[in-house]
């Protein structure tokens, strides 16, 4: 009939638009990882839950480590968590500098990311000049062609330096390098280590130009990258999704609190309408969440620490410099300071005899666990346990000859030693043992203990940063 054919031809109009619209979205989002500061095996947890949460479609990361011996990063390990990123690049660029006494083997090198829903095409990294005596290292911009609704975006992940001087370097580099390359729709995201008092190179990349007003200017008065100017201008997601609100996002620490907002998303004017902006990433909801796996992961590290300096392993036990606060003690910062590192095998916590205790209060651990599990096997049976010289009076054929067997087999004695006790008694006794073994843990691992205990707040902290997640429609 007429009529269906017109439905028909209206749904499948219907359709092509929903698909379309939702196409036309993409959620795109930067985030300085903080290498693999204070428990990344917890702190990658509540990264890839809030991927999740968000809905993120991109997302760039700074501060990303790998192993020197192998391509493994920080990365690969949230794509085994989130098999819906189906795209990721990672580019190592440099071997971090060790803490004062070295590193233990692994996550030597640092670098930046990129997880992706989105098919990225092509890729091509952009090294910058490294001439600041203030900051000594490398500095790149991963550029990445990603396809999105049939459209083809530009994304330009960067990192920049911490010095005034070699920012503006770099943003000349950058918009050289745009203009060479860039696409109708570019997008510059990352952490920009933007000053509160010194935003001239962030505002060259959004003029897509050195403007005479623009302080940068003096440092490139006589150079060829002052002339540099591009067509494109570009938009700050958070300043036109909040014109009025500061939106810092470093540091998200207890102190000295949100300072400034280095972390940015630009867009070309003519490639994107902004929906939205948002921050995530704060402190108190991380430690909500996972204060006790992250008490756990200290009590793991520091036996890992005591298990290497009983197999005489010597060095740092850290992958990490635990900042102005803490010490590294036994894999673990402990607060008091940045003066008491030790190094393996002489850490007190963490020694050789420490391990041995640790072994030791395991094994006898459970055994005692292993008498109370049979004496609720037996309590649930149930049958009576008999008192020492009744073996032969019990009339319960069952229990006689398990008692037989019991007698038959004198190891099993030695195993289940409270087998002839009234059940009554030996649950009042394993009681005894479980209560007794919790002392001679607070006694004989005491500075264990306290150095496990002894955390600074900025643990409780996913990043030093905020994640920035911005809702594009593309045009």
């Amino acid at each position: 009939m007429p009529w269906m054919k017109k439905i028909n031809i209206f749904i499948l109009f219907c359709v092509f638009v929903i698909v379309n619209c939702k196409a036309s979205r993409v959620t795109i989002a930067t985030y300085n990882l903080w290498n693999v500061m204070f428990n990344w095996e917890v702190r990658k947890q509540y990264v890839a839950n809030k991927l999740l949460q968000l809905d993120v479609d991109f997302i760039a990361f700074q501060e990303v480590r790998s192993h020197q011996s192998s391509s493994w990063s920080q990365l690969h390990e949230l794509q085994h968590m989130l098999p819906t990123y189906k795209w990721l690049l990672y580019q190592p660029v440099q071997k971090v500098i060790p803490p004062k006494y070295g590193a233990p083997i692994g996550w030597e090198m640092e670098g930046m990311g990129i997880l992706s829903r989105l098919p990225i095409t092509s890729h091509t990294l952009q090294s910058l000049v490294q001439k600041s005596r203030l900051d000594r290292n490398k500095r790149v911009v991963l550029h990445a062609n990603v396809q999105s609704g049939g459209k083809s975006v530009t994304v330009s992940v960067v990192h920049l330096s911490s010095d005034r001087s070699q920012q503006c370097d770099n943003v000349a580099q950058i918009l050289y390098q745009l203009k060479q390359h860039s696409t109708s729709c570019s997008i510059i995201l990352g952490d920009f280590n933007t000053y509160t008092n010194y935003e001239w190179p962030v505002l060259a990349l959004k003029a897509g130009k050195f403007s005479i007003t623009n302080k940068c200017s003096t440092f490139h008065q006589h150079g060829r990258r002052n002339q540099v100017e591009i067509d494109e201008t570009y938009i700050d997601v958070w300043t036109q999704a909040y014109p009025t609100d500061k939106g810092y996002t470093f540091s998200n620490m207890p102190e000295p609190g949100f300072e400034s907002r280095p972390d940015r998303i630009l867009v070309s004017h003519n490639c994107a309408v902004v929906l939205n902006a948002q921050l995530a990433g704060v402190g108190s909801e991380y430690k909500n969440q996972f204060e006790n796996q992250i008490l756990w992961n200290r009590y793991w590290s520091l036996f890992k620490s005591a298990k290497s300096s009983y197999y005489a392993y010597s060095g740092s036990s850290c992958y990490f410099d635990c900042g102005p606060h803490a010490s590294c003690r036994c894999g673990i910062c402990v607060a008091g300071g940045d003066k008491n590192d030790c190094l393996l095998p002489n850490c007190s916590e963490c020694s050789s005899t420490v391990f041995r205790k640790i072994i030791t209060l395991a094994i006898v651990t459970l055994y005692i666990i292993f008498n109370i599990f049979y004496t609720i096997i037996n309590f649930i049976k149930p049958f009576k346990t008999c008192n020492l010289g009744n073996l032969v009076q019990k009339k319960q054929k069952y229990f006689y000859s398990k008692e037989k067997k019991m007698c038959r087999n004198w190891w099993m004695y030695f195993c289940l030693c409270f087998y002839r006790i009234p059940i009554i008694f030996m649950i009042i006794l394993n009681l005894c043992f479980v209560i007794g073994i919790y002392v001679l843990c607070l006694n004989i691992l005491k500075d264990s203990l306290s150095s496990i205990n002894a955390i600074i707040q900025e643990e409780f902290n996913p990043s030093d940063h905020l994640m920035l997640i911005s809702q594009l429609k593309l045009v």
